[in-house]
């Protein structure tokens, strides 16, 4: 009995965790977001803070800098005294000064890690005991609720945490508790105040069905494919490099801030900068110029790479949403469908969790397309082909 009174405190802790650390994060991001639009000079000192924030993980916790892959990788039986505990600071700390410089990098990943390292230290700490099976569950509740306090999507945090391991593990009876936990943590960020983006609800009652239609959507499908495949490629091959040699790390932070201070000093705009959720909202109604996804991944996939703290999923967010907002070009009407639909599949094929994308479809853009969610993103992610962000996890072994 008192192992489930430990797991029932390790719950409420990571409930608690997620909503003041995602509320905390989320609103110190729109700060310094604000002050950097105020003070845009501020996008010139991206590579100082790039140091800064490099300096203070090999100072204070290198092992922090496996970021998602070390948490996704990590197996419970083993090194239980070793892991990070001070990867929830070091990631805050990276992350606000990452969207100061104008980086452009998200922030669930950081959610994710900093909920992570200031719950998981003790979860496996002798003392308490835990079976390795709930360890196990705990690691998905974290999973689980960062995801639903970040973006305010439950059920679609519930699913990601079981996708990235095995989906099948989702029957398990105690998964209702991780379902619970999701929803739980969602109210809960709410509760403080954080206000999430509000989407359209996307209907095709005004767009009668046309082999134009079903070709604008296939198209996106395709090009949703291809550009997560180059996102991932990039990513990951400037991750693998940049890794081998904690030297060289400094050179590729100051490398990786390149690309952004090029934008800024030529086009003298931060659409793409940070998090780029006002482009993300246009996206439905406006017509984006072509080259606004492609450097968008470009630059985000390079700073990433090289080196930056933050998450993915925003960005590609918004390169899926203004990649189907291009598209929209062809057929004006079909703008908001296509834009949510490369919202999602970007993202689920970089993942590889479509079926947690195509629920995200649903609790942000309405229920009423969840069929076309499904379809799209199960397509698209086939056609990625492996390329993916993660490797694949031990989370449900």
């Amino acid at each position: 009995m008192k192992i489930y009174f430990y797991i029932f405190l390790f719950f409420v802790a990571i409930l608690v965790a997620s909503s003041i650390l995602s509320f905390g994060l989320i609103y110190s991001l729109d700060y310094v977001t604000k002050l950097r639009i105020q003070y845009p000079y501020l996008i010139y000192g991206l590579p100082l803070f790039g140091i800064l924030s490099y300096y203070l993980y090999l100072k204070f916790e290198p092992k922090s800098l496996g970021g998602m892959q070390l948490i996704l990788n990590d197996n419970p039986t083993v090194n239980k005294s070793e892991y990070p505990r001070r990867m929830h600071i070091l990631n805050y700390v990276g992350t606000v000064l990452s969207h100061l410089g104008g980086a452009s990098v998200g922030r669930e990943g950081t959610a994710v890690q900093m909920i992570y390292g200031l719950t998981m230290p003790y979860i496996v700490h002798p003392f308490f005991n835990i079976p390795d099976k709930w360890i196990l569950i705990l690691k998905k509740t974290i999973l689980a609720c960062a995801f639903s306090a970040v973006f305010g999507t439950p059920i679609a945090g519930f699913v990601f945490a079981f996708e990235l391991g095995d989906l099948k593990k989702i029957y398990d009876p105690n998964a209702i508790l991780i379902l619970i936990a999701s929803f739980l943590s969602d109210y809960l960020v709410r509760f403080l105040g954080v206000h999430h983006t509000l989407y359209p609800k996307l209907t095709l009652l005004n767009v009668p069905f046309s082999q134009n239609k079903l070709m604008l959507i296939l198209g996106l499908i395709v090009l949703s494919a291809i550009a997560s495949r180059i996102f991932c490629f990039i990513r990951n091959r400037l991750k693998t490099v940049s890794s081998k040699s904690v030297r060289n790390g400094y050179i590729f932070i100051v490398v990786g801030a390149l690309p952004t201070l090029i934008y800024y000093y030529f086009l003298h705009n931060q659409l793409i900068l940070g998090l780029g959720i006002l482009e993300i909202e246009s996206s439905f109604n406006t017509i984006h110029v072509w080259y606004l996804s492609v450097m968008k991944l470009l630059i985000t996939s390079f700073t990433i790479g090289c080196g930056y703290f933050g998450g993915e999923v925003t960005p590609l967010f918004f390169i899926g949403s203004t990649l189907g907002s291009t598209l929209g070009g062809f057929n004006p009407a079909m703008t908001p469908i296509i834009a949510g639909i490369g919202f999602i599949c970007v993202f689920g094929n970089a993942t590889k969790t479509p079926f947690a994308s195509a629920i995200i479809g649903g609790e942000l853009f309405g229920w009423e397309l969840f069929p076309i969610f499904v379809l799209s993103c199960f397509i698209s992610s086939l056609l990625s082909g492996k390329s993916r962000l993660y490797l694949p996890t031990k989370l449900s072994d």
